[in-house]
């Protein structure tokens, strides 16, 4: 996902409101928690898919 953040900013997207997501029916793996926890990215399984935050 970073990778396609830089591949934007390298096309001169403002990628200063970018937020990376990833979205499950299976859930995540731990690295990915940890990184939700970092606020690096957000996971949306499908709890929060259709019961909001």
């Amino acid at each position: 996902m970073r990778h396609v953040e830089s591949l934007l900013a390298g096309r001169g997207v403002d990628t200063s409101a970018v937020r990376l997501t990833c979205y499950s029916g299976a859930g995540f793996t731990d690295d990915l928690r940890a990184a939700e926890t970092k606020g690096d990215v957000i996971l949306v399984d499908l709890r929060r898919l259709y019961g909001g935050e």
